[in-house]
């Protein structure tokens, strides 16, 4: 079975802290920019997978809810 996955590209403006631990405050989608209000999770991605980019990924609340 294939999974077929596109990324959607955004701008995220974040905060660097303490031994540059990194976490987004803001993020522009679609000319839009959104508020990060909590981060719900977060996880990390390695490159396991040669389909998909090693990434950070954040579940978050925004201001709007």
């Amino acid at each position: 079975m294939h999974h077929e996955s596109s990324f959607v590209p955004i701008h995220v403006r974040s905060h660097s802290g303490y031994r540059a631990e990194e976490y987004p405050l803001s993020f522009v989608l679609e000319s839009r920019e959104y508020e990060i209000e909590e981060i719900i999770d977060r996880w990390y991605q390695g490159k396991r997978d040669p389909e998909s980019p090693a990434a950070d990924y954040f579940r978050v609340k925004l201001e709007t809810g």
